[in-house]
């Protein structure tokens, strides 16, 4: 079962993190994240991607391009503490983390 988190981010939209442990029971884990934002209706959710062309256009970019424009979509939606903050309650949830 993936560990789900929904909140409101700096802007006002609606951001929902889903992470999932891939690995077997007992094993390493091995998390996947999908990084979600609720669309113009607020029912259902986009899924933020980005695809092969426009990631390797970004590897092409300048340095000030790519900060601009060039990033993932997810790092639009979200931080990179809401990412730390995300993992480290879904490693508490699966059991990795104290509590």
């Amino acid at each position: 079962m993936p560990f789900e988190k929904v909140f409101t981010n700096g802007s006002g939209h609606q951001v929902r993190i889903l992470i999932s442990n891939y690995a077997l029971t007992s094993l390493v884990p091995q998390f996947g994240i999908d990084v979600f934002t609720q669309s113009e209706d607020g029912v259902n959710w986009d899924l933020c991607t980005q695809s092969a062309e426009a990631k390797k256009a970004s590897h092409e970019m300048s340095v000030a391009e790519f900060v601009r424009i060039g990033r993932h979509p997810m790092w639009y939606a979200i931080t990179f503490g809401d990412l730390i903050r995300a993992t480290n309650d879904a490693r508490r949830h699966y059991g990795y983390l104290p509590s």
